[in-house]
């Protein structure tokens, strides 16, 4: 497991700064991997999925920051590293509750029905009403 990736399961805010320069190469690698589609494989969905709502938004600033520097001159680079990292975001937040969060990916948000279903499940109000309101 990638030292960024500890820091996000961990919430461990220090460690995710100290090693920013080691995300984009955890995004390649999760990308490249044999289970991309499985969300629990990066950094954002562990970010999004800490029970503090405050601590996940300052932890996905320094992703997202760090992130859009590495793959400045190439937004074919950034718009696929966020395909994925901003889908696994947006599972994690969900899951969460973090309306935040959810507001700052839902531009990411291309399978509704899918993500609809993962809300329902929740049985949270507030999610769904987000949802309705974003996406009715």
């Amino acid at each position: 497991m990638s030292i960024v990736l500890k820091a996000a399961r961990n919430g461990d805010l220090e460690t995710l700064q100290a090693n920013k320069n080691l995300i984009a190469e955890h995004v390649n690698a999760a990308i490249q991997s044999l289970v991309r589609h499985d969300q629990m494989i990066y950094i954002t969905y562990w970010i999004a999925l800490n029970p503090d709502k405050q601590l996940a938004l300052e932890m996905y600033k320094i992703f997202t920051d760090s992130y859009t520097k590495v793959t400045a001159g190439s937004s074919a680079a950034y718009k696929n590293g966020m395909h994925y990292c901003g889908r696994a975001a947006i599972y994690g937040a969900i899951q969460s509750e973090n309306i935040e969060l959810l507001e700052l990916v839902k531009e990411y948000l291309v399978e509704f029905g899918v993500v609809y279903d993962e809300i329902k499940k929740t049985n949270s109000e507030i999610l769904l009403q987000w949802f309705e309101e974003n996406f009715s």
